[in-house]
C-alpha cells in the first residue's frame, strides 16, 4: 500500500492548488499577489491560467463536453471539471466577464485558427 499526503492527513477531495489559482486570477488578483499567495513560480500561474485560457477557447467555439475538454486539453476530467465550475461561478448569466474575453484576445493571438483554404497547392479547388 502506498501512503499518500491524503491518506495520512485524511485530507480527501479538495479544489486542486490550479483551481485555486485560476480563482484569484478571476478574482482579480494580480500575478505577483497570486505567487505570492500560492507559492507557485511566475511560469507555473501562467501555465494555469493559459490552461484554463484554453479551455475558454474550447468553450466559445461550441465544446462543451467534459470528456472531450479533458481529452483536448491533456488534462484529467477531474480538473477541467473544477474549471468549469470555476468558469460557471464567474459568469455574470448569459454574458461572460471581461477577464474572460481579455483571455480569449490574449491566447487568439498564440493559437490563431487556421481557416481551410478553398484551393489546393496549385490553385485546384478541393472537391466537396
Amino acid at each position: 500500500m502506498v501512503r499518500t499526503r491524503g491518506l495520512e492527513h485524511d485530507i480527501g477531495r479538495t479544489l486542486t492548488h490550479k483551481a485555486r489559482i485560476i480563482d484569484l486570477y478571476l478574482s482579480g488578483h494580480v500575478y505577483a499577489d497570486i505567487i505570492r499567495r500560492s507559492r507557485h513560480s511566475a511560469h507555473s500561474v501562467k501555465r494555469y491560467v493559459s490552461g484554463f485560457g484554453r479551455l475558454l477557447l474550447l468553450l466559445s467555439k461550441g465544446t462543451s463536453d467534459v470528456v472531450e475538454l479533458s481529452r483536448l486539453l491533456c488534462q484529467s476530467e477531474r480538473l477541467t471539471g473544477e474549471y468549469l465550475t470555476i468558469f460557471e461561478k464567474h459568469k455574470k448569466g448569459d454574458k461572460w466577464p471581461p477577464v474572460y474575453l481579455e483571455l480569449i484576445d490574449q491566447l487568439r493571438v498564440l493559437y490563431p485558427s487556421k481557416k481551410k483554404e478553398a484551393f489546393g497547392r496549385r490553385g485546384v479547388p478541393y472537391e466537396a
